[in-house]
């Protein structure tokens, strides 16, 4: 196996990792949610701050007007994206 199958396979399994862990995030706040189990969120909510901001990136990169980007317009999240 070359380098980049090592890379292919570790991104694979990176992607079916983070994956998962979203689903069961998002099961176990809709499980709460459901029970209206507002001290629960209320409690867990700063722990969501990093998916926020990575949405938040992302979208914000995604509806730019200005072209060409510049490196300047990129941070570690969207330094990558495709």
């Amino acid at each position: 196996m070359n380098t980049d199958d090592n890379t292919s396979m570790e991104g694979e399994e990176l992607f079916s990792n983070v994956r998962k862990y979203l689903e069961d995030a998002q099961e176990i706040v809709a499980d709460q949610h459901s029970k209206k189990n507002y001290r629960w969120i209320g409690n867990v909510n700063r722990y969501f701050s990093g998916i926020r901001k990575l949405v938040n990136d992302i979208r914000a990169y995604n509806q730019r007007i200005s072209r060409p980007r510049t490196w300047r317009d990129h941070n570690e999240i969207t330094m990558l994206l495709e």
